[in-house]
């Protein structure tokens, strides 16, 4: 069964067309099938994600989609900020500060779109007085979403982290199907989703307002520069 429907990729092409302006690179990193199971190298779900973006990419001309095998040498130079896979890169001038790790199925994409479509126009989804703050970022911010593909509540609390990032360099997006890396999900005690996770230490449980996650970014991200001393 397709991960997105035929009428959702009509509804889809019709969107692309009317609202994307600029041209985004989508970057897969996955692994080439073998017949052949090596250790640390399994994925089950990289050809679904691979025929997904395949699908998506196919609706619009402005939607590009690159795929690097994880494991190659070729690809060392592009996946260096990348952890795990299957990994989605999405680049519109942000480098790979904004990630999906997994299958992005169900309710998450549409997270994936809205934020294809924000990167695209350059149009920030946020109030302009939180775009401010943003702007005063100055220490590097980590934000992980943890979601899953049933859970309603994800979309929102993924496009969120998505659109804080975009409004600073100094900030990278990690969105992750909690199911499939369960490793980490146990490592940040994930017990129900959404789950924010900031710089390791400060944590959100549900979808998070945008004063909240604000909040927290501010808390960890910016430090007011100490006035130079007199006489100096």
């Amino acid at each position: 069964m397709p991960l997105v429907s035929d009428q959702d990729k009509a509804d889809l092409k019709r969107r692309f067309r009317k609202e994307l302006k600029r041209d985004v690179t989508i970057k897969l990193f996955t692994t080439t099938p073998s017949p052949l199971t090596l250790p640390g190298r399994d994925c089950p779900t990289c050809p679904q994600t691979q025929g997904l973006l395949q699908d998506l990419a196919a609706l619009s001309p402005k939607l590009r989609l690159e795929t690097y095998d994880f494991f190659s040498p070729a690809a060392q130079g592009e996946s260096r900020s990348v952890e795990r896979i299957p990994a989605i890169v999405m680049d519109c001038d942000t480098g790979s500060r904004l990630k999906f790790y997994g299958l992005p199925a169900g309710y998450q994409i549409a997270a994936l779109v809205q934020t294809l479509i924000a990167m695209s126009r350059g149009v920030s989804p946020l109030a302009l007085p939180t775009r401010r703050e943003l702007r005063k970022v100055n220490r590097p911010v980590h934000i992980q979403v943890f979601v899953t593909a049933t859970s309603p509540a994800c979309p929102s609390a993924a496009a969120l982290a998505y659109a804080v990032a975009l409004e600073s360099g100094m900030i990278t997006a990690d969105v992750v199907e909690a199911r499939e890396f369960p490793n980490l999900t146990r490592l940040h005690n994930v017990s129900s989703v959404p789950k924010t996770v900031i710089n390791e230490t400060l944590q959100l449980a549900g979808p998070p307002l945008e004063a909240q996650l604000l909040e927290k970014v501010m808390q960890v991200g910016y430090v007011r520069p100490q006035p130079a001393p007199k006489g100096a």
